[in-house]
């Protein structure tokens, strides 16, 4: 019984370290992603018209990297005053990888 549970505990193992992995191909390989989240940093609750003003990103690029930014939770978004409107925020764990990001520029 004892090996049932072994395999099982070592398929979730592994299966969470590609999770890791996927998480971290989706993110690190992304052109303009640090970008976004170093100007977000410091310019939160900007509407995306701002972002792609501000960075370097296409509106094909920003709206891909907003959509990684938003599933691995590194950012939220809320609704503005205005119709339509949509804020990006950065969340703690964004700040977090921001930060990293801040660090590694400063090594450079």
């Amino acid at each position: 019984m004892n090996r049932y549970y072994d395999s099982i505990i070592e398929k979730y193992i592994k299966a969470m370290k590609m999770k890791k992995k996927d998480m971290h191909d989706e993110l690190f390989t992304q052109a303009g992603l640090a970008s976004v989240l170093l100007y977000l940093l410091d310019h939160d609750g900007s509407n995306q018209k701002t972002i792609l003003e501000n960075t370097r990103a296409n509106t094909i690029t920003i709206n891909k990297i907003q959509h990684l930014l938003i599933k691995h939770k590194l950012i939220t978004i809320k609704k503005g005053e205005y119709y339509n409107q949509v804020l990006y925020f950065i969340t703690g764990k964004g700040r977090g990888i921001a930060g990293k990001i801040l660090e590694i520029e400063s090594l450079l």
